[in-house]
Order: C-alpha cells, then sequence, then structure tokens
C-alpha cells in the first residue's frame, strides 16, 4: 500500500473502509491502572484534614459541634455542611463522659475505679472510643472527646478508624449482641482491641441463695455475665485477658443504692422489687461489688 492509498483510503484491493470505534483494539485494563498509577508520586501521604470546632445553634441553644473534612480523617461524626439542619447535628455534644457517675466511685484501691479500669487497655491508641447505650464518646489523640448519640449496632464511624473501643456495662442487657460485635469488628482498625467490662456472678453467702437465682434470673443475656468471653471469641476476636476484680463503692452507700447499681448494670435493670429489697438488705452487695473485664483484639 502506498502513501497515496492510505490517503485515498483504498489499496490495491480495493478501497478499504473505517472501522468502527467500537472495533478499534484498546489498552489492556493492566496497562491502563499502570499508567494511571505512575502519575501518582511514590512514598508520599496525602495530608489529613481536621476536624474544626464551632459554636451553632441547635435545637435547644448554642451547641458545641465538629465539623468533619471528609479528606482522610480517620471517624465521621456527623458531617456538617453549609446549611445542615439541626437534626443532623444535634446528636453531637462535647461533654465525653457517658459513663454512670456510680463507675467512678467504685473503687479497686485508692486511684483505680471501674471507669478507668474499663478503659486502661488502649487507652495510648490515637483514636479511642467508649460505647454505652444510645451514646458514643470518641477520643482523637489529646483533643476534646465528643458524645454523640447513636445506637450500639449503627455506629456513625468509619470502617477501620478505632484503635480501641470500651464497652462497659452493656453486653448483658443489649438486645442485639451480634449487631454490636459485628459493628465493633467493623470500626476496629487491625489488631485494635475491645475491652468489654460486665458484672461478676457472685453468691451473696450461704444464705443468699435466692438472691442469687433472682439476680441470676433477671439478667437479659445470662451468658454475657457468664461466659463474655466465648462471645468475643464466637465473634471472631483474640482473647487476651479475662480478669476479675472486687470493687468497693467510695463514700456512705445512699439509700437508693441498689436503684443506683441496677441503672448503671451492675445488677439487673429489670430486678423485681422484692430482690431489691433483699439486695438493699444484704450487708456486703451494695458495699462491694465484683466485675469482669475481658479485652479482646481483631
Amino acid at each position: 500500500m502506498t502513501s497515496a492509498d492510505r490517503a485515498s483510503g483504498s489499496s490495491r484491493w480495493g478501497f478499504e473502509p473505517e472501522l468502527h470505534p467500537s472495533f478499534v483494539p484498546r489498552l489492556p485494563a493492566r496497562q491502563l491502572f499502570s499508567r494511571f498509577f505512575s502519575t501518582v508520586r511514590r512514598g508520599v501521604r496525602p495530608r489529613r484534614a481536621v476536624g474544626v470546632r464551632e459554636v451553632v445553634l441547635g435545637g435547644d441553644g448554642f451547641r458545641r459541634l465538629i465539623t468533619i473534612v471528609d479528606r482522610g480523617w480517620p471517624f465521621v461524626v456527623v458531617p456538617r455542611r453549609p446549611g445542615a439542619s439541626p437534626r443532623e447535628t444535634r446528636g453531637v455534644h462535647s461533654d465525653g463522659d457517658v459513663l454512670p457517675p456510680v463507675l467512678h466511685r467504685l473503687r479497686a484501691g485508692a486511684e483505680l475505679t471501674a471507669a478507668a479500669w474499663c478503659r486502661t487497655p488502649g487507652a495510648t491508641g490515637r483514636v479511642r472510643a467508649t460505647v454505652v447505650a444510645g451514646q458514643l464518646v470518641v477520643d482523637a489523640g489529646d483533643s476534646e472527646p465528643l458524645r454523640i448519640t447513636a445506637s450500639p449496632v449503627a455506629l456513625p464511624l468509619r470502617t477501620r478508624s478505632v484503635d480501641r473501643v470500651a464497652v462497659p456495662m452493656l453486653l448483658p442487657h443489649l438486645r442485639d449482641i451480634d449487631g454490636l460485635f459485628a459493628e465493633l469488628r467493623r470500626v476496629l482498625a487491625p489488631h485494635g482491641l475491645i475491652s468489654v467490662l460486665v458484672p461478676a456472678p457472685r453468691s451473696f453467702g450461704w444464705r443468699g441463695t435466692a438472691l442469687r437465682k433472682a439476680v441470676r434470673g433477671a439478667w437479659r443475656h445470662r451468658s454475657a455475665v457468664e461466659h463474655p468471653e466465648w462471645l468475643a471469641a464466637a465473634a471472631d476476636f483474640a482473647v487476651l485477658a479475662d480478669d476479675r476484680l472486687d470493687f468497693t463503692l467510695d463514700g456512705d452507700a445512699p439509700s437508693d443504692g441498689a436503684d443506683e447499681l441496677c441503672a448503671a448494670g451492675v445488677y439487673p435493670p429489670d430486678l423485681p422489687d422484692r430482690a431489691r429489697a433483699d439486695l438493699a438488705g444484704h450487708r456486703t452487695a451494695l458495699r462491694t461489688v465484683r466485675l469482669r473485664r475481658v479485652v479482646a483484639r481483631r
């Protein structure tokens, strides 16, 4: 074929038709990917965005919220964009203490409290979270903790974004334990830790047989109290530690101490009134409690 034939679209065999664009050969996908990624500088990590706190007017007054730039920030609180409605931001608060006050009064020694004991594993992690019933606290580095209204089975966190999740006194009375463990596996970073705090069964003495049976039968999920390590292992977590520790209630035991401990989850929240009266009349049940901490790795 001569150059003149190419220009005229003909050859020695006659006119050469043009191919339809769909029949034009294309580069293999591997070559396309290599061309694309060759334009990206190797060894350069994208600049991480930061969260900016601001004061906005919510549904019930001014609140400090966080604005998240979605470009690489390890977790999503409530993405706030210009013109966001109060419904999208009213669940975020700057107060990070969501644990029941009684957990700060239960002490083992002079310094250690039940609240601190639950949060000790993974305390040096970059992003830490605490999950309670209807609430979530997120700590990133040394910044101020943020309290978020969220369901334990639908956490507003990015996948593989949290280094440690503490779950204090939630497992025995949660309806969907499988959903909680599935969410924990989703949000935990590789080799991330969970710290589960649950009550440890006690005997109440040789005269407390009826009280022991009443307390044992009032738990919604009895296996979460008696065998929490089995639940963690069944959810594909590697159990690293399983410890029990006795705590003493700091200060004078109040008259409504049984109600306070039941509300905190130390004893069953649905404990019958007669059993609560027996619990309040027990000589050590309100003063000394035994808790159990299970630490597992993703």
